[in-house]
């Protein structure tokens, strides 16, 4: 079925038709009405890609990450929200480190005309990266789109507009905080593969030497994001210690709330009770964080306002030089039950 089949069944001209659908011109009601019901009769549907790829149709705003679950919810709720707001199409993409299938997404979002981008992932900080990612912006001002990523402003891409949470400084602080409860054995258990990683590690680094403390190399343990691989990693760390308990960590920072989990399995694994010997201090303050026993201590990103300015960063679109290109929020330290003082200081 056709427009003209609708103008038809309604007894309307066909500009008259194409005025209901846009919402635009003056129609009765009567009129919108009577062409909305031949329209459902007919079953009748508006090709809405068709006319944002001519650029008269909604907007596609187009969000590509690495994962949706967990904290990812919300930063997608964030942008569906403004996305609807400007009356815009949303959809968000998941994609793993196969760079193909990442070019293969952009290429196709380019061709379907999608007003506007956002790389959820933060990437590795490479000269490789950094080159992908400026041949992404110049394809997409070609094309009259517009890029943003959620991540830290890139220096030698300064163009490219950027939404962030704090990182280093927020580990900084809870590193510190550790300090003042009278731990001076804190380990830190992460991700290596990602730029937030290294930001996080460089922020545990900075709170030891700022309150005096010698950084030791072989507190600090590699290992991915995931909670298996944390507890694998604290076995391994705490295990060390089995005959010497007296040199044993008392704190972990650790990358994120799923590797802080494994360090709670590892912990149960070695006989060790959280906090009295060992405290814990995730990062992401995921949902159920506050839910595990003994409630987690962590840090808590604006997750929402991420996706919430990235979204309005595409709508706006600050040129180069505007202070709105770049924006950084606050995270949050949450105080639970998972920190006390070693027990030498109780």
């Amino acid at each position: 079925m056709t427009l003209r089949d609708v103008a038809r069944a309604a007894g309307v001209s066909v500009a008259t038709a194409s005025r209901v659908f846009n919402g635009k011109g003056s129609v009765s009601d009567r009129t919108r009405e009577r062409v909305l019901q031949a329209a459902e009769d007919l079953h009748y549907t508006v090709n809405t890609l068709a006319k944002s790829m001519m650029g008269i149709g909604p907007r596609l705003l187009v969000y590509i990450t690495f994962a949706r679950a967990g904290t990812q919810s919300d930063v997608i709720d964030g942008m569906e929200q403004v996305a609807t707001r400007h009356g815009a199409m949303f959809t968000a993409n998941t994609v793993g480190p196969d760079i193909h299938q990442e070019r293969a997404l952009v290429r196709m979002y380019m061709q379907q005309r999608a007003t506007g981008m956002i790389f959820g992932k933060s990437g590795d900080g490479s000269a490789e990266y950094v080159e992908r990612i400026r041949r992404y912006d110049e394809a997409l001002r070609s094309i009259g789109s517009y890029l943003v990523l959620c991540r830290p402003e890139i220096p030698q891409l300064p163009q490219v507009a950027t939404v962030s949470y704090e990182q280093t400084m927020a580990v900084s602080r809870a590193t510190r905080n550790l300090v003042m409860l009278g731990h001076r054995r804190i380990a830190f258990i992460g991700d290596w593969d990602q730029d937030s990683a290294h930001r996080r590690v460089d922020g545990y680094r900075r709170g030891l030497e700022s309150e005096g403390i010698p950084v030791d190399p072989s507190l600090i343990i590699r290992c991915p994001n995931i909670t298996a691989d944390g507890c694998r990693a604290a076995e391994q760390l705490l295990g060390r210690f089995v005959e010497r308990p007296d040199e044993r960590p008392t704190a972990v920072m650790t990358f994120s709330d799923d590797i802080a989990i494994g360090v709670y399995r590892a912990a149960r694994r070695l006989g060790l009770r959280i906090p009295d010997d060992l405290s814990v201090v995730g990062f992401d303050d995921i949902p159920f964080a506050a839910d595990i026993t003994p409630s987690l201590t962590t840090i808590r990103p604006s997750f929402r306002a991420v996706g919430q300015r990235a979204a309005e960063l595409v709508f706006k679109r600050p040129e180069p030089g505007n202070p709105d290109l770049h924006t950084t929020f606050e995270s949050r330290f949450i105080l639970r039950d998972s920190i006390a003082p070693p027990a030498g200081r109780r």
